[in-house]
């Protein structure tokens, strides 16, 4: 189970809107400045999703909790946003390269249409068939206060 620390914002007919507590050490990471994610993060911003998960344990708002999500549906989300695009891209591809030989531009054209017709196949699983298996869930409410640092 991938677990991460909310916090309660609001209560809405039966769910928990909930704010993810960031726990990013980029600011104060040695590696900061070489580091692909810190730069992502400054690049993009860090920025706060609410999210709605249905209020199992009669939760108030302002209560800390700790919600999770199976790994299995983490890797089954992974292969449907990286896996099913990038075999349609090869297998397109590889298709093309069978029937028009040293036609590169050809080949290509056909890799990058099988890569954008997963596209929608995928979204569309991962929105109607496993739509319920990426919903985190409440695991528990968390006892312990939230942690500030102040950088002085």
């Amino acid at each position: 189970m991938i677990e991460e620390q909310a916090k309660v914002i609001s209560i809405e007919s039966g769910y928990a809107v909930v704010e993810m507590l960031r726990q990013s050490a980029c600011n104060n990471c040695e590696l900061n400045s070489g580091c692909g994610t810190g730069a992502i993060g400054k690049l993009l911003g860090h920025r706060n999703r609410p999210l709605k998960v249905i209020n199992t344990h009669h939760l108030k708002q302002g209560d800390n909790v700790i919600i999770g999500l199976p790994e299995k549906a983490f890797l089954l989300a992974s292969l449907l946003i990286y896996f099913l695009p990038l075999t349609g891209l090869f297998s397109f591809g590889l298709t093309a390269g069978f029937f028009f030989e040293g036609q590169e531009l050809l080949i290509l054209s056909a890799a990058i249409c099988g890569f954008l017709v997963t596209l929608p196949i995928s979204a569309y699983l991962a929105k109607h068939q496993y739509y319920q298996q990426f919903n985190p869930k409440i695991i528990r409410k968390n006892s312990e206060p939230e942690v500030s640092f102040q950088v002085i």
